[in-house]
C-alpha cells in the first residue's frame, strides 16, 4: 500500500499498491492491486476487481465476482454480483446480480434488473422491475413490477405492473397502475401507447395502439 488506506478484516487489500482505498471486511478487494479511489465494505465485497477505478461496492460479495471497470456503484447483498462493465449504479440485495458487461445501468430494489447480462442503457427502479431482461437495450421501468416479463428493448414502462407480462416488444409506452399489462406468455405488440391506468392492459399482439 502506498497512501491512505484502510483495511479492516481478514486479507481486506491483501494485494494493493496503490492509494485512497477503503475496505472493511473479510476478503473486501482482496485483489485489487493499483486501483484508485475504492471502497468495498462487507464480506468478500469488490473481491475480484484488480485495477477498475472509482468502484464503490457496499454489501457483503457485491461487486463480488467480476473483474469491473471503473465507476461502479452496487450496494445491497450481491448487487452487481458478476459485474465486468463500467458506469453501472445498483442499489438493492440482488439487483443485477447476473449483469456482466452491460454498460450505463441503473437499478434500484430488490431483484431490480436482475436478469439483464449484456444489455446496455436500461434503467429499472422498484421491486423485480425488468428483471426478466436479459439483452434488450434501453428499457425504462419504474414502479414494483413494472416491465417484470420484458425482453424487449427501448420500451418506457412507468407505474405498478406497467407492461408486466410484455414479453418481445419493442417501442413501446405505457404510463399509470397496469398499463398496457397484457396477458402471460402472449404480449408481443410493438410501438404501443399506453398512458392512464389499465389502459391497453388487454393487448397481446395488437401493435401501434394508442
Amino acid at each position: 500500500c502506498v497512501n491512505n488506506n484502510t483495511a479492516v478484516g481478514n486479507e481486506a487489500l491483501l494485494l494493493f499498491t496503490g492509494s485512497n482505498a477503503t475496505a472493511v471486511g473479510s476478503g473486501a478487494a482482496d485483489a485489487a492491486t493499483t486501483a484508485t479511489n475504492l471502497t468495498a465494505v462487507g464480506q468478500g465485497a469488490l473481491s475480484t476487481t484488480i485495477d477498475g477505478n472509482y468502484n464503490t461496492a457496499l454489501g457483503a460479495t457485491a461487486l463480488g465476482t467480476g473483474d469491473c471497470g471503473d465507476n461502479n456503484t452496487g450496494i445491497g447483498y450481491a448487487a452487481l454480483y458478476a459485474f465486468t462493465g463500467a458506469n453501472a449504479t445498483v442499489v438493492g440485495s440482488h439487483a443485477a446480480d447476473a449483469a456482466t458487461s452491460a454498460a450505463y445501468l441503473t437499478a434500484v430494489g430488490t431483484h431490480a434488473a436482475g436478469s439483464i447480462t449484456d444489455a446496455e442503457e436500461n434503467t429499472a427502479l422498484g421491486y423485480v422491475a425488468l428483471s426478466s431482461n436479459e439483452t434488450g437495450d434501453k428499457n425504462t421501468a419504474l414502479g414494483a413490477f413494472a416491465g417484470h416479463k420484458t425482453l424487449g428493448a427501448a420500451n418506457t414502462f412507468i407505474g405498478n405492473n406497467a407492461g408486466y407480462y410484455t414479453t418481445t416488444t419493442d417501442d413501446c409506452v405505457a404510463i399509470g397502475r397496469n398499463a398496457l399489462l397484457g396477458v402471460d406468455g402472449n404480449t408481443t405488440g410493438d410501438y404501443n401507447i399506453a398512458i392512464g391506468s389499465y389502459t391497453l392492459d388487454a393487448t397481446t399482439t395488437g401493435h401501434s395502439n394508442v
